[in-house]
């Protein structure tokens, strides 16, 4: 089983560019993770669907690592470490907004994309004492839900409050 989970913010200084930053965690039957990410968006705000290029760079770092038993056809077994993996990403894809985007109304929008992720990472073989360098490159389909948090000024003078869209 796996389970993974993010949490980030998203500065947009103009309609079609954002600067993001998140920090996501999770676990598997290797262990657990926490990951770090910055990254920039560029996108066309429409009104039914927003069409948007992303990508930017993460590290991922094991929590509380367990070895893991690789078994091939014909039987030979490698046991694996999971180690700190540095990588880049891209998307693209479509964001269609559920509601609109007002001041006093909830945001809410489904994420439908491609991702292509570059890793590197080494990892240490436990049948032997040596540690390979290895580079992946994945491409994975992306469906996501977008819940906005935003800062709202009560009114001149008064301080902002934060709202959950």
């Amino acid at each position: 089983a796996l389970f993974s989970g993010r949490a980030g913010f998203k500065y947009a200084p103009a309609s079609w560019f954002a600067v993001q930053a998140g920090f996501g965690g999770g676990g598997s039957a290797a262990g657990g993770y926490v990951s770090p990410d910055i990254g920039l968006i560029f996108g066309y705000q429409g009104e039914a669907v927003v069409p948007f290029l992303a990508g930017g760079f993460y590290s991922s770092h094991p929590i509380n690592a367990k070895p893991i038993t690789f078994r091939d056809e014909t039987n030979d077994v490698d046991v694996l470490y999971p180690d700190k993996t540095l990588g880049a990403y891209g998307n693209f894809g479509i964001r269609i907004p559920l509601t609109r985007s007002s001041s006093e109304s909830p945001r809410t929008a489904i994420l439908i994309a491609y991702r292509f992720v570059f890793a590197s990472h080494e990892e240490y073989i436990g049948s032997s004492v040596s540690q390979e360098r290895w580079q992946d490159f994945y491409h994975l389909g992306v469906f996501a839900f977008d819940l906005v948090l935003r800062k709202h000024s009560r009114g001149p003078g008064q301080k902002g409050r934060w709202k959950v869209h």
